[in-house]
């Protein structure tokens, strides 16, 4: 098994996106529609054959929070631009008092594709609140992350192996209570038995090294946007060693890649890894994250 996992939504082929404007415009059928993007799943699934965990890519969802718009408590704002990306989400607008049905998250992924090490994305609670117009203001961050923890155990029922909490708010926002965030994963990862993973895209680690803190199984570095000259820790959590870059459309040289991980390994001695795109693999076209891919699998082979 290769050291590898992706990260979050990947990207969509250009039949997957031709058929999608297609459906949008009235041109195309929705079992047309879904046969293109199961098509996009299964090719996926084929690449991570022999990774860690396999994701679906996340094609049924338009954006990070859009599914939770659909809950009774939430509703959908205005479309927002998605940080320093060209890509836009739908703000919630906090409410209320959050009700579902944990079960509902099920229609947005292919689970009954995926037979096996099944591995999810879900917002983090802290970019969830950060990310939406809070009207309730009576400890929301708490609410999402009970929310999001009855969610996570439906999930652990459905055997999935992984769940990753993306949290792009905490590396890009100044002012940090990390005590209070802590707190929030506590809620979000009581009795939760299978493998956790805080992500975060986008932020220079060395000003979150409270994160290590955090009651969760993994942690996702972004080695793009951190140093390893600044960073010098020791910790029980495998660490996603984030060095492929998600944003950048030239693809790594795989001898240089290697060397870089050397490095890590070296300084940092974790217990258990795995290498990892810095950020969600949408942001690129569909070539190129698919060579990514391919570097991914070439320099873990050699691990």
């Amino acid at each position: 098994m290769l050291k590898c996992q992706l990260t979050g939504t990947f990207a969509r082929s250009p039949e997957l996106i031709k058929a999608t404007r297609d459906y949008d415009r009235g041109r195309l059928k929705e079992n047309d529609l879904e046969r293109i993007r199961e098509g996009d799943v299964k090719n996926l699934m084929n690449f991570q054959e022999d990774f860690q965990y396999i994701i679906d890519g996340g094609f049924l969802w338009q954006d990070l929070l859009r599914p939770f718009t659909f809950m009774k408590g939430i509703e959908s704002g205005p479309l927002t631009r998605f940080f320093r990306t060209n890509t836009f989400y739908r703000k919630p607008i906090i409410k209320g008092n959050i009700e579902l049905k944990s079960e509902f998250i099920d229609k947005f992924y292919y689970l009954d594709l995926i037979p096996e090490r099944r591995k999810v994305n879900l917002p983090g609670p802290v970019s969830f609140v950060g990310l939406s117009e809070d009207r309730y203001c009576k400890d929301t961050l708490f609410m999402i992350a009970r929310t999001l923890s009855r969610i996570s155990k439906h999930l652990e029922e459905e055997n999935i192996s992984c769940i990753q909490f993306s949290e792009p708010y905490i590396s890009l926002i100044k002012e940090r209570d990390f005590n209070h965030w802590k707190k929030a994963y506590e809620i979000l990862t009581e009795n939760i038995k299978v493998e956790t993973l805080i992500h975060l895209p986008w932020g220079d680690f060395s000003n979150l090294l409270k994160i290590l803190e955090f009651p969760v199984t993994s942690i996702g570095i972004d080695f793009i946007a951190t140093s390893l000259d600044k960073v010098d820790f020791k910790t029980d959590r495998r660490i996603g060693i984030g060095c492929i870059d998600a944003q950048n459309s030239l693809v790594e040289d795989v001898e240089d890649l290697k060397e870089f991980v050397k490095n890590v390994l070296d300084k940092l001695s974790p217990e258990e890894f795995f290498i990892c795109p810095n950020c969600d693999l949408e942001f690129l076209p569909y070539p190129i994250a698919i060579k990514k891919i391919e570097a991914m699998r070439e320099i873990s082979d050699t691990l």
